[in-house]
């Protein structure tokens, strides 16, 4: 699911910043002095496209790593109250 998740997000975020009220003066600045295509600037959507795919292929690594962040201590405790129990068993 994180594989879909990261580069959701990831998108969501992009477009939702480019549309939105506040950026309202950049986008006619930049529809100004280039092309957008379907109203997004045509090479920064190519870059978050990009970004989004590579996330995507890397999501693994990267889902491993927020899991490491968030719970880390949690599952060092965990671990060692099972290795206490399982002492204590034998």
């Amino acid at each position: 699911m994180y594989r879909v998740v990261y580069p959701v997000f990831i998108l969501a975020f992009y477009f939702g910043f480019w549309f939105s009220d506040s950026f309202k003066d950049v986008r006619e600045e930049v529809a100004e002095h280039s092309d957008l295509f379907f109203g997004v600037h045509l090479y920064t959507t190519l870059v978050v496209v990009i970004a989004a795919i590579t996330m995507g292929i890397f999501s693994k690594a990267i889902h491993r790593m927020d899991v490491q962040t968030l719970y880390g201590g949690i599952l060092k405790k965990l671990d060692s109250a099972l290795a206490e129990m399982e002492e204590l068993k034998n």
